[in-house]
């Protein structure tokens, strides 16, 4: 056991394993700690636990447990105060994984805090996490933060940007703590900090491509030093391993994407009083078209009443926001005395999706013909499901990828 202690428990002088005889069948087995100073530490204080026996602990939430167990953070997502961190055993994102539920003012003071949170959920970050298993209000099993430590952060040149502005601006993160998590010694560190605490603005208003040059330029260095030194720490299976670069755009979709942004400059703030009306939307989605139809059944009222805000905040608005969008655009057409034929004007809804902007358009405004266009398969059954439930003779949705789209737009039959 010794090799094995010595790597879980660097602070422990020693582990006793003690065996205690119950009966001819029964063994007790407990686990004494005693750390540096001679001190006895209780098991309460958790075991690393391995993260199969984690995930099996979570899932059965045993009442009062504590558990200790290392992870990748692989997805990381926020909802209403806490942070939702999928850990994998390994690098791989698809391998099995653990959700730990994190909110800040669970954690201990020994646990990093403020803005180095976000540092320490970073994707790809390597953590420690002690908590009590149990199940989140949807019935999810998950491990309870009550404790994080840093272990390793990926070395990529926007993590070691962001781990010396945290060292420059606040005291959450210690140089030491994030020298040790990156890999390096601090000198390297202070080198960043020193660039970008001499930069006009302060450091704090720096993000990680503000940075100043001199600091960029060092982060890319230590970056490209710390991925030389793990891959030579791994072995030669690492260095077969495909590194993830971000995308690169062509230059036709750069071109794209600057006709966009100067078309979408001419689209100027309008005040919610000036939207597509409520009532006339709220009547639209009514019946067999209403949002909430489309949620599954027997969710948690928790759950039931987040979906239902953004539907409220986010989707009805923007609904509002596209109805109107559409009218002036078609106002604008008749103003202009486009050629058109004798035909009702046939709109096109690229990415429909479930259907809701196509069907509030074909019901609000029943002169039009609209399309639906999805490469999402059932997704389009759905909208077609819904357009024949509501009656809606105008519209019709089709499986299609928009990039194969020719110039001339497929015909549009009342048939769903």
């Amino acid at each position: 056991l010794r090799p094995i202690w010595r790597s879980t428990f660097p602070m422990m002088a020693e582990v006793r394993l003690i065996l205690t005889p119950l009966s001819s069948r029964k063994l007790r087995c407990d686990l004494e700690l005693i750390d540096e100073g001679g001190q006895r530490q209780p098991p309460t204080q958790g075991v690393l636990s391995s993260f199969e026996a984690a995930r099996h602990a979570c899932s059965a939430a045993t009442p009062g447990g504590a558990l200790v167990v290392d992870g990748v953070v692989a997805r990381r997502r926020h909802m209403g105060g806490h942070s939702f961190v999928d850990l994998v055993s390994g690098g791989a994102a698809e391998g099995p994984s653990l959700q730990v539920v994190v909110n800040a003012a669970d954690l201990d003071g020994s646990s990093l805090r403020g803005l180095s949170l976000s540092l320490l959920l970073r994707r790809h970050s390597r953590l420690r996490v002690a908590g009590t298993p149990g199940r989140t209000r949807s019935g999810e099993p998950s491990l309870f933060a009550r404790s994080l430590r840093l272990l390793r952060l990926p070395a990529d040149p926007a993590c070691v940007l962001k781990a010396a502005r945290l060292v420059a601006t606040c005291a959450d993160l210690p140089a030491e703590a994030a020298a040790e998590a990156l890999g390096c010694v601090e000198e390297e560190l202070y080198e960043i900090v020193h660039e970008l605490e001499a930069a006009d603005g302060g450091a704090e208003l720096l993000g990680p491509s503000e940075a100043p040059a001199a600091a960029q330029r060092l982060a890319r260095a230590l970056s490209a030093r710390l991925r030389r030194q793990g891959a030579r720490e791994a072995g030669p299976g690492l260095r077969g391993r495909r590194r993830e670069r971000p995308p690169r755009f062509s230059a036709a979709e750069l071109a794209l994407l600057r006709r966009l942004s100067a078309a979408h400059s001419e689209w100027h703030p309008i005040f919610s009083d000036q939207l597509a009306p409520l009532a006339e939307v709220g009547a639209a989605l009514s019946g067999p078209l209403a949002l909430e139809r489309g949620l599954p059944d027997g969710l948690p009222a928790a759950e039931l009443e987040m979906r239902m805000r953004y539907y409220r905040e986010k989707k009805v608005p923007q609904l509002r926001w596209m109805l109107h969008q559409a009218r002036a655009l078609l106002e604008g057409r008749q103003t202009a005395a486009v050629p058109s034929s004798d035909a009702e004007p046939l709109v096109i809804d690229l990415g429909c999706g479930k259907g809701d902007f196509a069907l509030l358009l074909a019901a609000a405004m029943p002169q039009l013909r609209v399309l639906g266009i999805d490469a999402n398969a059932d997704a389009v059954t759905y909208a077609s499901e819904r357009a024949l439930a509501a009656g809606l003779t105008n519209t019709c949705f089709r499986v299609a990828d928009a990039a194969s789209l020719e110039a001339a737009p497929p015909a549009a039959s009342a048939a769903p």
